[in-house]
C-alpha cells in the first residue's frame, strides 16, 4: 500500500492459500446475492408472462461469478489508494480509473458467459440488436456503480481491521507496562535481588 499504516487484507505478495480463501469468500458472497435477488422469482412473489425455471436463471449466476472472480483483484488495487481525509482527493482519480477498467472487464466476462449460454441453447438471445447500445451503456454504468460499492465495503473492512489491530497493540502495550511496573515494585521491595544479580554478572 502506498500510504496506510496497516497492511491490507490481501496484496500481490499473499500466498496462494490466502488468495484461494479470498476467491472462495468472494464467490460465496456473490452467489448469496444472486440467490437473494432471484428469490422473488423462485418463490413466486412476482408474476411473469411465462414461468421462470431455475435453469433459465443460471445465466444471471454467471454474471455474478464474473464479479466474484474480479473482486479480490480489484480490492488489491483499490487498497493501494486510501480514502482517509488526508489522501482522499489524491486517491479519487486512480480509484475511478480502476473502477472503470474493472467494470469493462466485468461486462466483457458477462457477455462472454451470455454468449456461451446462447450457444448452449439455454437463452435465445443476448441483447436485442435495436437496443444493444443503450443496454450496454446501462449495464456499464450499473457495473461501475457496483465497483464503487465494492470500494466502500473494502475500505470499511480495512479500517475495521486496523482499528482492531490498534486495540490489540494497545492492550499488549498496557500489559507490558503493567509488568514493568510490577518488576520495579519487586526490586524496590527486594533491593538485594538487584545487587545479587549485578554480582552474578561481575
Amino acid at each position: 500500500m502506498s500510504a496506510t499504516s496497516g497492511s491490507p487484507l490481501l496484496d500481490w505478495r499473499s500466498g496462494a492459500r490466502r488468495w484461494l480463501r479470498a476467491w472462495a469468500f468472494s464467490f460465496l458472497v456473490w452467489t448469496a446475492l444472486w440467490a437473494y435477488l432471484i428469490s422473488p422469482v423462485v418463490f413466486g412473489f412476482r408474476e411473469y408472462e411465462k414461468p421462470m425455471s431455475l435453469w433459465l436463471l443460471l445465466p444471471y449466476l454467471t454474471d455474478h461469478w464474473a464479479s466474484a472472480l474480479l473482486t479480490p483483484v480489484f480490492l488489491v488495487v483499490a487498497w493501494r489508494y486510501p480514502l482517509d481525509r488526508r489522501h482522499r482527493w489524491r486517491s479519487l482519480g486512480p480509484l475511478l480509473i480502476a473502477m472503470a477498467t474493472f467494470a469493462a472487464l466485468d461486462d466483457a466476462l458477462c457477455l462472454a458467459f451470455r454468449w456461451a449460454w446462447l450457444q448452449a441453447g439455454v437463452i435465445d438471445k443476448v441483447i436485442a440488436a435495436p437496443h444493444l447500445a443503450g443496454a450496454l451503456v446501462a449495464l456499464y454504468v450499473r457495473t461501475v456503480f457496483n465497483y464503487g460499492q465494492i470500494v466502500a465495503v473494502g475500505w470499511a473492512l480495512h479500517y475495521q481491521r486496523e482499528a482492531r489491530q490498534r486495540e490489540i497493540h494497545a492492550s499488549q502495550l498496557e500489559t507490558r507496562l503493567a509488568q514493568a511496573h510490577l518488576d520495579v515494585l519487586r526490586m524496590q521491595i527486594h533491593p538485594h535481588f538487584l545487587f545479587n544479580t549485578l554480582n552474578g554478572l561481575l
